[in-house]
């Protein structure tokens, strides 16, 4: 405070107060924008999870469109190994399997082909759904025309648990 010379104290001009609550604004809403962007990112990775719905729907259009000769390469990850298969469609029928280039016997056909992809699948997701397993993460991308496996990866949270099956090609052979 002021003096002035007649004794009398004049008070000193008040300062602009800045509102001390502005700090307390800014943390609610970034508190705001962290929940928005995790319940996004939680909706996001449920939208995306695959179901067995979604499963059969994609085998019923195989079922119904697929080719029943093809030709297909296929990549297989696990873990630390990555497997190339290339496999032979006929009347249905696999009738040749090449892993990594080296030629499959026989009884290894029956897990080559794309009804088999889609058991090996189906058989995941079962086990994922079990009580008391861990929380797994399945995505499949399925071609639209006919449906065939285009892409599929499985995730086991807790652990290092991963497969990924990746069509490299997929040629049609022409009907006779």
């Amino acid at each position: 405070m002021d003096s002035t010379a007649n004794g009398n104290a004049t008070p000193s001009p008040e300062r602009p107060r800045h509102s001390s609550r502005v700090w307390v604004w800014f943390f609610i809403i970034l508190a705001v924008l962290t929940v928005t962007a995790i319940t996004v990112e939680v909706w996001f990775n449920a939208q995306q999870q695959l179901t067995p719905e979604t499963l059969a729907e994609a085998r019923k259009k195989w079922e119904e469109r697929g080719p029943r000769d093809y030709d297909m390469d296929y990549t297989f990850k696990k873990m630390d190994s990555t497997d190339v298969y290339s496999v032979q469609v006929r009347g249905g029928k696999v009738t040749a399997v090449a892993c990594n280039g080296q030629p499959e016997d026989e009884i290894r056909y029956k897990y080559a082909g794309m009804q088999a992809l889609f058991g090996f699948i189906a058989d995941f997701l079962e086990q994922d759904r079990q009580p008391g397993h861990p929380r797994t993460f399945a995505l499949a991308n399925f071609d639209a025309n006919d449906g065939h496996l285009t892409h599929y990866v499985r995730s086991v949270m807790t652990t290092k648990e991963r497969q990924e099956i990746t069509t490299l090609q997929f040629r049609p052979r022409a009907e006779r």
